[in-house]
């Protein structure tokens, strides 16, 4: 069964502004941490033409730690900490980025 037509809604989620800054630090040639701030300003939603919540203010500590395991691979922890009620409490992110030469 397809959806009623009258069940149909036309969101357009809100636009956002915001700026980051911060300072990175290399430990040596394979470590490195990083410290900084992010926020976003997220503009109101609206359904059907219709503004549909309030403006959002999305501000966060961050950190995070980067090792080269090897020549074109490395391993990047970072942990942010929301400082805004509309802000996560707490974001964990693990990544293995990988470098290719074409």
């Amino acid at each position: 069964a397809g959806l009623d037509a009258r069940m149909a809604f036309v969101v357009d989620p809100g636009d956002y502004v915001g700026f980051d800054f911060g300072m990175g630090f290399a430990l040596n040639e394979q470590a490195s941490f990083t410290l900084g701030y992010q926020h976003r300003t997220v503009l109101t939603t609206t359904v059907d033409g219709e503004a549909s919540g309030d403006t959002l203010q999305v501000g966060s500590f961050i950190t995070s730690f980067a090792y080269k395991y090897a020549k074109n691979a490395s391993v990047n922890f970072s942990i942010a900490g929301g400082l805004t009620e509309d802000a996560p409490d707490l974001q964990l992110t693990l990544s293995f980025p990988i470098a290719f030469s074409l």
